[in-house]
């Protein structure tokens, strides 16, 4: 809607084989699918007054982390040789709301923010075809922030002015196994 209602939208696919080949399992170790996404509504209904609503989201499925002996990759670069395959998997969600009041006097702007992350990771510790250790991670983090902003207006002259208040709560919750094997 003209000069009142305006939307946008981006995204990325994203696939690649891996750089890495583990020799052992003859596969590839860093390959990566990921899918990302953008929406932004933006509403002005009178004059003084701008809110934009924005939402995005991320997944990426890669494979485990290419390490090895430093040794073993300057001799061989690109090439690592252990026998648990491993895995990445992670997951983005967030959100914001940003409302902004404009007068004469004064500057007002209000900003809320979400964010939710989920994580999962599987890895061979040892890096070697031995079954010695592997490790599997879940990883869930959230975060709400709130800012409030009251600043001088844009024609306020030599003397400018802000001031302000952000409020930041987090949770973050981390689950590790260390699987030890039969090696």
């Amino acid at each position: 809607i003209k000069d009142k209602l305006f939307f946008g939208l981006s995204g990325v696919y994203s696939d690649r084989d891996g750089y890495t080949d583990n020799d052992f399992l003859g596969k590839d170790v860093d390959d990566r699918e990921s899918l990302s996404g953008r929406v932004h509504l933006r509403w002005l209904p009178s004059d003084p007054h701008d809110i934009t609503l924005s939402a995005n989201v991320e997944k990426q499925d890669d494979g485990a982390y290419p390490l090895g002996a430093l040794d073993q990759v300057q001799k061989n670069p690109h090439h690592v040789s252990y026998d648990f395959e491993g895995k990445h998997e992670s997951d983005l969600y967030g959100s914001s709301l940003r409302i902004g009041y404009e007068a004469p006097q004064f500057k007002l702007t209000s900003i809320t923010g979400w964010q939710s992350w989920d994580n999962k990771d599987s890895a061979d510790q040892d890096f070697t075809p031995a079954d010695f250790f592997t490790s599997f991670a879940d990883e869930d983090h959230t975060q709400l922030t709130q800012e409030i902003r009251l600043a001088s207006p844009e024609n306020a002259g030599a003397l400018k002015w802000l001031t302000g208040a952000y409020c930041f709560n987090e949770d973050f919750d981390r689950d590790l196994i260390i699987d030890f094997g039969v090696d």
